[in-house]
């Protein structure tokens, strides 16, 4: 949820059980717009979150189930290795969000951390960013255990003390997903190893590469938004063409989902494209798209035309038609004649 208090703050929360996962505090101004609050409430729904994973994981199959995802706090916090917190300066960082996950998909289970980052605009720096919020996970699980050994004084050979971490402790796997909320195209890097430019093999082989993992609208095609068993996938379609007014209409038209879209994911769509009106939810806390697309068209074509008007009334004034003259030819009142020669 998201609320304004007095002093122009807006606070976004995820609260879980009546838990209190995570919660950001930006001033207005600040960077957390419209955009990043519809688009983080939409993802962090434990079905869509889900939906998402099992589309880019397992071809849309249900593997990962909303049941077994569990939020986890999303500042990832991490002392400079080797450091005992009191002479370095801890490294601190905010994901989107951050999920633990029990995934079975045949009779053993495993366990992973996964994670979205949600871009409304394409983010040129995206493997380094990423790189940092999944190192400072592993550094976090490092520290973590190697507090649980000495609060046990288990200490294990000198190598292990020194380290922390002991020879069969394991860490748990970070998957971090970045998802596109826009119709471009993705022009950034996809690796570490794009951003240093031409650089020869025999360097670059020595250099741990990584690579972000993406969605974005731009190149799923209709067997691909068919894998969503969500509104993501509605969301999607809708963002990737929206840029066209007539395909938009089409969609919206032709497609049942459009007819019960959930609030949530109706905001989405309102707040990263340029299709910007008031929609009322039914009971069920659906929205009807058919008939917001249609009323936005409408209001469209209406700006349009008034816009038309004016531009023609003012060059009849200049050319001396009276105002009269000028509200006969254009078919509209004669107050509004005066009004637009009045705002000239």
């Amino acid at each position: 949820t998201s609320i304004t208090v007095e002093n122009n703050t807006a606070i976004w929360m995820i609260v879980e059980g009546g838990r209190l996962i995570h919660y950001n505090i930006k001033k207005k101004g600040g960077r957390m717009g419209q955009e990043d609050t519809t688009t983080k409430i939409f993802i962090s729904n434990n079905r869509v979150f889900a939906d998402v994973f099992n589309f880019f994981l397992y071809n849309g199959e249900r593997v990962i189930h909303p049941e077994n995802l569990r939020a986890v706090d999303t500042t990832e916090t991490g002392n400079p290795y080797g450091s005992d917190g009191k002479t370095e300066k801890a490294v601190q960082k905010y994901r989107d969000i951050l999920k633990y996950a029990s995934i079975k998909k045949d009779e053993n289970a495993i366990y992973c951390l996964l994670g979205i980052e949600n871009q409304t605009s394409i983010h040129y720096a995206m493997p380094v960013k990423n790189a940092v919020y999944d190192v400072l996970q592993y550094a976090r699980q490092v520290e973590k255990t190697a507090k649980k050994h000495r609060s046990e004084k288990d200490y294990g050979t000198k190598a292990e003390y020194l380290s922390g971490f002991h020879k069969d402790d394991r860490l748990i796997p970070v998957i971090t997903l970045t998802v596109l909320f826009s119709p471009k195209k993705w022009d950034g890097p996809r690796s570490i190893h794009e951003m240093f430019g031409d650089y020869p093999k025999e360097i670059l082989r020595y250099i741990p590469n990584y690579s972000i993992n993406l969605i974005e609208p731009y190149h799923l095609n209709k067997e691909e938004l068919s894998q969503f068993q969500t509104d993501f996938g509605a969301v999607m379609e809708f963002i990737k063409c929206s840029q066209d007014k007539k395909m938009m209409k089409t969609l919206v038209s032709n497609d049942e989902r459009f007819k019960h879209l959930d609030r949530d994911a109706a905001d989405v769509i309102t707040s990263c494209t340029k299709f910007k009106v008031e929609m009322v939810e039914n009971q069920e806390g659906e929205v009807n798209m058919c008939k917001a697309i249609e009323d936005w068209i409408a209001e469209e074509r209406k700006d349009e035309r008034i816009a038309a008007n004016k531009e023609t009334a003012l060059r009849m004034r200049r050319e001396n038609f009276s105002q009269e003259t000028i509200a006969e030819i254009l078919n509209i009142p004669l107050t509004e004649v005066r009004q637009i020669l009045k705002e000239k």
